[in-house]
């Protein structure tokens, strides 16, 4: 006996409501499973990059001293060639390691070994395995050598410390390409030749170290370039000729430190313009001339040093302007005339060392009454009063 036709037509909605929620639930099953891949993908991809960056480490580690090696037990000793990157990521990751810092990729951002112990070179150090790397410092430890021209395929970095070591060689030209450089301390090495040029194309830089080297030549004009620059120290080198004019671009700079070079000419009243300086040594030098006048705009100077030069004439009354100096140093020098006569104006000066000029006249009375003062050398002058009763002694 046949059905009744409206038995076979609710039969048959029943099945086409069965096939349209089975293909939803395929389909949500599909994109699921798309986005499971989507997603795994970039992990697998992104442990993939750290085997490789602890490879990197390691065989740089091989290359160190036995001493070193032992100092970073954290880092272990070699990847198993049969590493299984998709089972053994989570016993094998230099984000744990010692000095190393990683992003949420598993990208190696800071390498920070400072004052370890580490002895060897950086030519086994794969820089290109780090390119997310922003902050590296390897300071304070016995590595030599020169520094190798691929440290420049760190195109993030922005920390570089390598000071106190025994790094000699020049400084690469090709560190001009580490265009996101910001700190840059090389001081306390073996490091010679002249200071390249390239320097100045680091235009994000705002500090520079290059202080206790052996560099030669005079200083670039590149440099200034470095209109970002806020401390630059090039102290105890070798370095010969004037100050380039080019530093009057400059204008950021807080700490110029020249001290204790070959430098010669006379001090620029350009340096004058750069307001902000609240440190600036000149000492030990071979310069000659007058203290510009215009040193008197140098308002937030707290630190001067001019010392052991062969400055000559008198020194300018504008200096009893600055009410910020702690510490004045003029010794040594063929400077004459009359103190300025409000010295201690801003009741701060705690140093005035000045022995060994042709100064002459009274003893300002602003420098007798400058209760801050804890030390103040006059000797070898010519002054018309008694050093020894004018401060009482």
């Amino acid at each position: 006996m046949a059905s009744p036709p409206c038995v076979s037509f609710l039969k048959l909605e029943s099945h086409n409501h069965f096939v349209k929620s089975f293909a939803v639930i395929l389909v949500f099953l599909l994109i699921n499973v798309s986005s499971f891949h989507s997603y795994a993908s970039p992990t697998t991809s992104a442990t993939s990059m750290m085997v490789e960056q602890a490879k990197a480490l390691l065989e740089w580690k091989s290359s160190l001293s036995n001493q070193a090696k032992s100092i970073l037990p954290s880092w272990g000793q070699s990847v198993p060639s049969n590493y299984n990157v998709t089972i053994s990521s989570s016993l094998f990751n230099p984000c744990n390691w010692t000095g190393i810092a990683c992003n949420m990729d598993g990208s190696i951002t800071k390498i920070s070994l400072p004052n370890m112990g580490l002895k060897g070179t950086l030519l086994n150090f794969s820089f290109s395995s780090f390119l997310g790397l922003s902050h590296l410092n390897l300071s304070n430890n016995s590595l030599f050598g020169t520094i190798p021209s691929h440290i420049s395929e760190l195109p993030k970095l922005a920390y570089l410390d390598l000071s106190m070591n025994q790094f000699s060689g020049g400084i690469p030209q090709e560190i001009s390409f580490l265009e996101t450089l910001q700190i840059l301390y090389l001081h306390q090495n073996h490091l010679n030749g002249s200071i390249p040029a390239s320097v100045g194309n680091l235009s994000n830089m705002t500090v520079l170290y290059l202080y206790q080297n052996h560099f030669s030549g005079p200083i670039p004009p590149e440099i200034g370039n470095l209109t970002n620059l806020q401390d630059l120290n090039l102290c105890t080198n070798h370095l010969t000729g004037s100050i380039p004019s080019a530093l009057e671009n400059m204008t950021m700079l807080t700490s110029l430190d020249l001290s204790k070079n070959s430098l010669s000419g006379s001090i620029p009243a350009f340096l004058c313009s750069l307001s902000n300086l609240t440190r600036l040594f000149l000492n030990r030098n071979e310069l000659s001339g007058p203290i510009p006048q215009q040193i008197g705009n140098l308002k937030n100077l707290v630190r001067l040093k001019l010392s052991n030069n062969h400055l000559s004439g008198s020194v300018p009354h504008e200096l009893g302007n600055l009410t910020k100096l702690v510490s004045v140093h003029l010794y040594l020098n063929n400077l004459s005339g009359h103190f300025p006569p409000h010295i201690c104006k801003g009741g701060l000066l705690r140093r005035f060392i000045v022995h060994t000029n042709h100064f002459r006249g009274p003893i300002p009375e602003s420098l007798r009454n400058c209760t801050s003062l804890v030390r103040v050398r006059l000797e070898n002058n010519e002054f018309s009063s008694n050093v020894s009763e004018a401060f009482g002694v």
